[in-house]
């Protein structure tokens, strides 16, 4: 597992996105086993996010899946949200993700991995297009 920062981290090198709003940056650890599994079996992704203005998405491939805790500042304490759960983020390439803006292949096209996994993402396309692909 990973120790990861509790600052809300949205940039993902291996994407090359910039800033993005949070949606599912922050996962249960049941969330972030389920899209661990996902993400295993699939050699490429595409981030996109649909909020942020992006007109094409980013392949990248999927060479290392990881999920991290989040900790409190410094200390030896998981962070605890105000519902007093904690919390976890999937690391793609040892870059965290947000799971609302990647999209894995399915079937002809390429879905959205938050909403394949039953989580309620707002403004963010169930399939990507041709256009939004650069097919």
């Amino acid at each position: 597992m990973r120790k990861a920062l509790p600052t809300m981290v949205f940039a993902t090198a291996c994407l090359a996105l910039p800033a993005r709003a949070d949606q599912y940056s922050y996962v249960t650890v049941q969330q972030a086993a389920q899209a661990m599994q996902v993400l295993a079996r699939n050699q490429v992704v595409h981030g996109f996010c649909a909020p942020c203005g992006d007109q094409a998405s980013q392949p990248s491939r999927v060479e290392r899946v990881e999920i991290g805790r989040i900790w409190e500042g410094q200390s030896a304490e998981p962070y605890q949200a105000s519902d007093g759960k904690t919390y976890w983020q999937v690391y793609l390439n040892d870059a965290p993700v947000d799971l609302a803006y990647l999209y894995v292949a399915s079937g002809d096209g390429w879905v959205n991995l938050a909403l394949q996994l039953g989580l309620p993402a707002s403004d963010v396309p169930r399939r990507l297009d041709a256009a939004q692909t650069g097919r």
